[in-house]
């Protein structure tokens, strides 16, 4: 079977880490199949890291979004007749509808199926709204489909219709060997240089409006004097330097701005490190497909604490303290309780690593290429 990997629009985040470890460990344990990967010159590295592998990869020059929706229509479908696909895997929400191989679709964007409150601005709603027209057809045109958590499944196979038999839960899996092993040294190294030494509490991920970072810094600004003086908090993750700007202004109205720090985007290398240095973990996201930041803190070894919001409690099982993502003073509490209750920390680091190892990279690798024989075998 010669499959062909759509990775087009990877760029940062979960869906960016998912592939990343997909394509490497697809190669890795699968040596009857032959495999295509079709990334840009911008994405190439990030997708595909320094591995060296066996597949075949071709770089598209598709500019702008815009541009990479009409060749996914009109040039991929040619592309995928003339390299001869048995198959496409399109993770991220849209197929080819005029391809003439099966399609197995993906879809880890929650945004446009749920309605959580969130300001969106009238750029991200018109992009919510079209991939929900073609998200519609793509789920028609695809003989399987992938959701990376069981919550996601059910809620977006009911909005777009999809028939549930064709439906498929896979987690993802990280790494574990990473992030259980980072030396003292290196923890100390995060802390000297995001963090002037101190400790931190630490949240992961883009600066996306749904990730509720002003509800966690007002929270930690409400934690009492001594435990803000004791921890910094640390938002490590990529965005446009206008909302960078805007959480810092808001850090400066909470009156918190020289205990809040924001790294930016930093390599995936890196983070084994800067998790190692944490002593606590929280996610206040309002919406998750998955969360593989979660994953990657228990596999640290860290206590977390996450909002009880989408496929978050999916993912953490009894391993975390939850909190309403709308209850400032809930999450306050539990950081406090976390940070000054040794017994309650020692408790939730041994759930954490317990329940990490539920998610390898090997077993998100072997399920989903059963998925793909699953859906050649559909036609």
């Amino acid at each position: 079977m010669h499959i062909l990997i759509n990775a087009l629009s990877a760029k940062t985040g979960g869906g960016l880490t998912y592939l990343n470890h997909l394509i490497r460990d697809l190669d890795r344990i699968d040596e009857k199949n032959s495999y295509t990967v079709l990334v840009t010159a911008k994405n190439r590295q990030k997708v595909l890291g320094d591995s060296q592998l066996r597949m075949n990869i071709v770089t598209i020059g598709v500019g702008s979004v815009w541009r990479r929706l009409l060749y996914e229509q009109w040039g991929l479908p040619r592309l995928i007749d003339k390299i001869k696909a048995d198959l496409i895997f399109a993770p991220a929400e849209i197929a080819p509808l005029r391809a003439r191989c099966p399609v197995v679709l993906g879809i880890q964007n929650p945004n446009p199926y749920y309605n959580v409150g969130v300001n969106w601005s009238v750029a991200q709603r018109l992009r919510h709204f079209i991939l929900r027209i073609i998200a519609r057809p793509s789920a028609r045109k695809a003989k399987r489909v992938i959701f990376v958590s069981d919550t996601s499944r059910r809620h977006v196979a009911g909005v777009l219709g999809i028939d549930p038999n064709k439906t498929k839960a896979i987690h993802h899996g990280v790494d574990l060997s990473i992030f259980d092993s980072v030396s003292t040294s290196q923890a100390q190294d995060a802390r000297d240089r995001y963090c002037g030494g101190e400790n931190y509490v630490l949240s992961v991920s883009d600066l996306m409006p749904h990730k509720n970072y002003p509800m966690l810094m007002e929270a930690y600004s409400l934690l009492s004097s001594d435990l803000r003086d004791r921890f910094r908090l640390l938002i490590v993750g990529g965005g446009k330097a206008a909302k960078t700007e805007a959480l810092k202004k808001h850090a400066q109205l909470l009156g918190i701005p020289g205990r809040v720090m924001f790294s930016g985007s930093v390599p995936h290398q890196e983070l084994a490190g800067i998790y190692g240095g944490a002593t606590l973990f929280v996610m206040p996201s309002r919406l998750e497909t998955f969360g593989i930041p979660l994953i990657e803190a228990m596999a640290s070894g860290l206590p977390v604490v996450a909002s009880k919001a989408s496929a978050i409690p999916e993912v953490v099982g009894k391993a975390a303290l939850l909190f309403d993502p709308d209850n400032v003073q809930e999450l306050t509490s539990s950081m406090t309780s976390v940070l000054t209750d040794e017994q309650l920390r020692g408790s939730l680091i041994a759930s954490s690593r317990t329940r990490a190892a539920d998610f390898s990279l090997e077993s998100t690798a072997a399920n989903t290429l059963q998925v793909f024989e699953d859906a050649l075998r559909s036609t």
